[in-house]
């Protein structure tokens, strides 16, 4: 037994150590360049493995930053699976008008020895904020003559783009993508309006294939833990008395999204007084339940969560040029930007599956929904009347799950820990959901089987599911705090495809169709509906990403409104 346990920790070993020799690069398209603040920056996500050509397994998570050239400005973080993945960022309402860089790195990058932030992986977006004067770092004044960076030269035989050239206002325009690839390829799809501002010279995929192939090899630190299966979120007790810090050494912490029990984490707190959280990626942004255990109450401290990004310095991009000219344009923008929120997110995205985290499966499980018996004051009596699975010890200072017999149906209950959870979120001092008011609580979900998270063992699962979903009324104790986090954003196409064919408002879109993972068979093609908005204009279409055997694709085509 101990042979084959030092085999098995060995091949960990060395597939952890091998991993972290895998050099990765990211490229990130985005579905234009050029936006108004309040905007959001829509991003498809390619991770390659530069030694095998291939998209990389390794990391799960792609973190992106914005910067003015001395600081961050604003964060975001994709999910990746199988080195592809899609996301958004959101401009921050108070950007002042500029030129900003968009950093794309994984942890795997972090890991990595003088890993060029200001490389390949990091293009330039332009901001405009019509609503105030101020200016940031890289602007300059240009001439009324002043020209945009040359569009790409775009290598003919591997997809084309079909689309007529000439269309109506608020028509669906058929747009049909042609492979001529040996290989099947995952590309982004973008129609985008023309403003007549000047674009910025950003790489394509073939300059990223490029450049990932001069990379070679390179050394790293272990000071990053790699994000294998999601994020690896990271916190530190704060608050505690140093006297008695080593207390807390090996005691559990949790971290919990309310709402969504599959969103739970345990972990061991280490010598430093460091947490490392494996999670399976959290997405959006929430508020975490973070709590540190143990059974000496007088015992203090709380987590305080780590930032995932690297925050740093990279240079600044070349200066946004800015022609009194493109005044009219910018208006139209940002008009644009401020009717768009009155249309729900339903007629404009269409989400896209993400991976399945199933802590729980419902199957086996057993559920009460509490208006379908007597409503009863206490869960002392709920308890006592019906509930039979769960029993009170201890005056509810602790509640037990027990399991009904295949034969006789009796419930028998054992002497391990059970966990209790109030909409989604582990209550560890039970006497808190003993007194808790039943009132407030729709249904409870009862699992009877045995249940491993993190380092702890629980004999049966409960979870109270309350009518609002958000904990009302429950109250924790000191060592509790409620954080904010931002999780990975949830992959969404931009579409419009759902848009009411009459509304109030009317339909002044800027970006018209995005899509960031269109998948195209070799050798055949793909059709593509695109709702148009109200507004005449010049239009691009933009076609990007990677077959599956590492070759670049890239395509573009234009089509004006009229």
């Amino acid at each position: 037994m101990r042979r084959i346990l030092a085999i098995l920790l060995c091949s960990v070993c060395f597939a952890w150590i091998s991993n972290a020799r895998v050099v990765e690069r990211a490229y990130v398209v985005t579905d234009k360049d050029i936006y108004v603040t309040g905007d959001r920056i829509w991003c498809s996500a390619f991770c390659l493995d530069v030694n095998t050509k291939q998209l990389s397994s390794v990391s799960s998570v792609l973190y992106l930053e914005l910067h003015d050239g001395t600081k961050m400005l604003q964060g975001a973080k994709i999910a990746l699976l199988d080195g592809r993945g899609c996301g958004y960022m959101n401009i921050p309402s108070n950007l002042p008008t500029g030129n900003y860089r968009l950093v794309a790195y994984t942890s795997q990058n972090r890991s990595e020895i003088a890993y060029d932030y200001n490389g390949i992986a990091s293009r330039t977006v332009s901001v405009f904020n019509p609503f105030s004067r101020e200016r940031g770092l890289a602007v300059a004044v240009a001439p009324e003559d002043y020209k945009s960076a040359p569009a790409p030269a775009v290598e003919a035989g591997i997809v084309k783009v079909e689309v007529p050239q000439q269309v109506q206002p608020s028509a669906v325009v058929p747009l049909q993508l042609v492979s001529d690839a040996v290989s099947a390829a995952s590309v982004s799809v973008s129609v985008y309006r023309e403003e007549g501002i000047a674009h910025n010279a950003n790489p394509t995929v073939a300059d990223f294939i490029s450049a990932a192939a001069a990379v070679g090899n390179k050394g790293f630190s272990q000071d990053v833990i790699p994000d294998y299966e999601g994020e690896v979120v990271r916190a530190h007790i704060v608050g505690a008395d140093p006297s008695r810090r080593g207390e807390w050494v090996g005691k559990t912490a949790i971290i919990s999204a309310p709402g969504n029990r599959s969103d739970i984490y345990m972990s061991p707190i280490g010598e430093d007084g460091s947490v490392a959280f494996f999670t399976n990626n959290i997405y959006g942004d929430k508020d975490l339940v973070c709590e540190m255990v143990a059974p000496d109450s007088t015992l203090k401290g709380h987590l305080e969560l780590v930032s995932p990004f690297a925050a740093t310095g990279v240079e600044a991009p070349l200066p946004l040029q800015l022609c009194p000219s493109v005044a009219a344009s910018l208006a139209e923008m940002a008009a644009a930007v401020q009717i768009e929120r009155n249309f729900s997110a339903d007629t404009l995205y269409e989400y896209i599956p993400v991976r399945n985290n199933l802590l729980f499966d419902d199957s086996g499980s057993i559920l009460y929904r509490l208006d379908d018996y007597r409503r009863f004051p206490t869960f002392a009596e709920v308890f006592t009347e019906y509930l039979f699975e769960i029993r009170a010890r201890e005056g509810g200072r602790r509640l037990q799950v027990g399991r009904r017999g295949s034969r006789n149906n009796k419930v028998s209950f054992r002497n391990g820990e059970s966990l209790f959870l109030l909409d989604g979120v582990p209550v560890t001092d039970h006497s808190r959901l003993y007194n808790y008011d039943p009132q407030l609580v729709e249904l409870i979900r009862i699992f009877p089987n045995s249940f491993k998270i993190g380092p702890e063992y629980y004999d049966g699962i409960v979870d109270f599911t309350t009518y609002k979903h958000n904990l009302p009324s429950m109250t924790f104790g000191d060592r509790v705090r409620v954080l904010k986090f931002r999780g990975v954003s949830y992959p969404a196409a931009y579409t419009g495809a759902s848009l009411p064919d009459a509304s109030l408002w009317p339909d002044f879109r800027r970006t018209v169709y995005w899509h960031p993972m269109v998948d195209l068979p070799a050798g055949g093609a793909v059709s593509i509906d695109v709702r148009l908005p109200e507004a005449a204009g010049d239009y691009t279409v933009v076609v990007e990403g990677l077959t599956s055997d590492g070759q670049p694709v890239y395509a573009r085509s234009a089509f004006s409104v009229r």
